[in-house]
């Protein structure tokens, strides 16, 4: 049959994908004047976009691998495997949004000819903050949708990449409005 179970799954998930990027774009159209104001922005957006979607995706399928080979318990699971993936995730998130930054910041220099610190820093702390926020969304969205019988494989990729765009542009935005 067509529309068997992880087609409902992966459709479901695509179509939760499909909401969030326009709630995304939504919000930053919406802020565009704000992100203008920092030359270089827009060089930064489409990585670090791309980057948080990534790392929260290799960490929602180590902690899916782990779950369906049994190395993780769903119901209780090793606190030292958990943190030792979350700070993983998280050193990962710190390294390349600095190096995000710094590329930026050549490329703006390059360029515009204009050399911008907030650059290498609004990507940096924008990164740590949506790393707080999302990983333990993603890690309670993996262990919930194991719980109820669902193949996080089919869904979590592209739901947690949709919600690291959404956190992704709210981080940014707060850190430009502290930053600036």
């Amino acid at each position: 049959m067509i529309f068997d179970k992880s087609f409902k799954e992966i459709f479901s998930a695509q179509l939760f994908a499909i909401v969030g990027g326009i709630i995304a774009g939504i919000v930053l159209a919406t802020y565009r004047e704000m992100i203008f104001l920092i030359p270089g922005m827009l060089i930064v957006i489409p990585g670090f976009m791309a980057m948080r979607g990534n790392i929260s995706g290799t960490f929602a399928s180590r902690i899916s691998s782990g779950l369906f080979l049994g190395v993780i318990d769903p119901n209780k699971p090793d606190p030292k495997i958990i943190r030792g993936n979350l700070t993983g995730s998280f050193i990962l998130a710190i390294v390349v949004s600095l190096a995000l930054g710094i590329i930026a910041s050549i490329f703006n220099y390059i360029i515009m000819g204009v050399f911008v610190y907030q650059i290498v820093l609004i990507p940096l702390f924008a990164g740590i903050l949506s790393n707080f926020i999302l990983n333990p969304m993603t890690l309670f969205a993996t262990m919930y949708l194991f719980k109820k019988g669902h193949d996080p494989n089919n869904i979590i990729g592209p739901v947690v990449t949709t919600l690291g765009d959404v956190t992704s542009i709210i981080s940014l935005l707060l850190v430009i409005i502290i930053i600036t």
